[in-house]
């Protein structure tokens, strides 16, 4: 079995990527709070990756916002959003037991800003796209230096404090 860790783990040091390799992990997805820097500066040498594309999750709750606007879990397909006071819509994506509050607005790394980072690979988070949504961000993020939607950089460029 090859086990891979995703960015739940939440690794941001070099302990934590080597106690990924002592537990025999293949590769790991780094924390998307981390910045360029810090991703250049850590240890080991366990393939690591990065967040390049998608909505990233903001929280995560067991009360989904959903449900108190009376929609219920028949009807909400996943396709339920919670407006914040400024109109902006954060899509909701519910496994039926917890509910991720995703961003507005997608992740967006350009490959010339990942392409300088002591990375292995890069993941693209397709969350809340439709099929046809799926390829052609795919086709934009690979071959176009620009998505036509308004994305972010996240944490990667201010980090956390």
């Amino acid at each position: 079995m090859r086990v891979h860790g995703s960015f739940g783990l939440n690794l941001v040091n070099t302990y934590d990527l080597l106690w990924a390799e002592e537990y025999g992990l293949e590769d790991v997805e780094l924390s998307f709070e981390l910045t360029f820097e810090r991703i250049n500066r850590l240890g080991g040498t366990i393939k690591r990756g990065i967040i390049t594309y998608g909505y990233l999750p903001l929280m995560l709750t067991v009360n989904c916002p959903a449900k108190s606007e009376n929609i219920s879990c028949k009807t909400c397909k996943n396709s339920s959003k919670m407006t914040d006071r400024k109109g902006e819509k954060f899509p909701l994506k519910c496994d039926g037991i917890c509910t991720e509050v995703l961003n507005c607005v997608p992740l967006y790394i350009p490959q010339n800003e990942f392409s300088t980072l002591s990375t292995s690979f890069y993941s693209l988070r397709l969350t809340v796209e439709n099929y046809v949504e799926n390829v052609e961000s795919i086709c934009e993020f690979t071959q176009n230096p620009m998505l036509k939607v308004k994305s972010t950089r996240g944490l990667y460029l201010r980090g956390v404090k």
